[in-house]
This record gives structure tokens, C-alpha cells and sequence, in this order.
């Protein structure tokens, strides 16, 4: 949810046949539409997988489903405001299931089809930190409060807690079936 100028907001991400990747701005007050951007990316991806609106309100950071027939990026950085990308971020080659952001909007994470969770420092668009530990697609991905550790979850059943500032897992759980 975004709080803003214009009172509460709300960001939603379409993955349907029609609304490839487009992107839409709610006013929750009324139900009304404020704005539609995004449908112009739909020869490069197929739709949106998850969505985190950083801190600032004025910016999300969105996964997309890789589009298979072209070697797309699948992380986006928007500017809500404007309706238009910011910056895609390098780093997966396969579509990001999950995305979140640090507490203070510097950082910005990425669940990976290809296991992997990316970390960028969002200024810059620079990859900043590779966390490799999932033998599945990571799936989840959320942030600490405080900003020091995440919990991924991905399809091997793995929930893994890491330590950020040393960049490994501290506790792992495996789902048993």
C-alpha cells in the first residue's frame, strides 16, 4: 500500500493474457483507477510475478515472468509517479518470483527461478551480493525489520534465514514430508 500526497494508494501487477505486465495505481478511497502503465513491455515480458513499493512511495521494484522467446531482464525499477522504468536490474537470467526492499529503500532483493536471491543497491542499479544456497527455484523472499536478515523459501522445501552481512545462512529448515 502507498501513502502519498494523494491520500492511500495501492499498486497491483496484472499476469493475464491480455494485461502482459501492466501495472495499475488504485486510489483506495474511491475504488477508481489513478493510473495504467507498463503494457508497453509486453514484447519483452510476460507478466508480473510479485511487486514491493519501497519506502518512499514513490517507487516499486517488480519481478516479472522471463518472456521465453527473447533474453529479457525480469527486474524492473519504477518510477510509480511518472508511470515509467527507472532502470532494469542485471543479474537473473530467469524469471523473479519474489521481490522486497530494505527497510530504508536502498536495497532491493530478487527471488530467482534460477536459486539464486540478487541483491541491488537500487541508486546505482548495481549488483551488490549473490546469495547462492537453494537447490530449488527460490520462490519467497522477505525482509528483517531491522534489515540484517531475510527468509527465502524456494521448491527443494528449504526455508533458509540469512545473515546478510556475512552472507550465509544461519539456520536452514527443510520441509519433511
Amino acid at each position: 500500500m502507498l501513502r502519498g500526497r494523494y491520500g492511500r494508494r495501492a499498486l497491483t501487477g496484472e499476469d493475464t493474457g491480455q494485461l502482459h505486465g501492466e501495472l495499475i495505481l488504485w486510489d483506495l478511497a474511491t475504488g477508481e483507477i489513478i493510473d495504467r502503465f507498463g503494457g508497453e513491455l509486453e514484447e519483452v515480458i510476460e507478466g508480473v510475478l510479485d511487486l514491493a513499493v519501497i519506502p518512499d512511495g514513490r517507487t516499486a521494484l517488480v519481478g516479472y515472468r522471463k518472456n521465453s522467446a527473447l533474453d529479457t531482464q525480469t527486474v524492473a525499477y519504477w518510477d510509480i509517479e511518472a508511470g515509467e522504468v527507472i532502470r532494469f536490474l542485471e543479474g537473473s537470467d530467469q524469471g523473479i518470483f519474489g521481490v522486497a526492499n530494505s527497510p530504508d529503500g536502498r536495497l532491493g532483493y530478487g527471488a530467482s527461478a534460477d536459486s539464486n536471491i540478487y541483491v541491488w543497491e537500487l541508486g546505482s542499479g548495481e549488483l551488490v551480493q549473490t546469495l547462492r544456497d537453494h537447490e530449488g527455484n527460490v520462490t519467497n523472499i522477505t525482509i528483517g525489520p531491522n534489515g540484517l536478515k531475510t527468509l527465502s523459501g524456494a521448491l527443494d522445501g528449504e526455508m533458509i534465514l540469512w545473515d546478510l552481512a556475512a552472507g550465509r545462512p544461519p539456520l536452514r529448515v527443510r520441509h519433511v514430508r
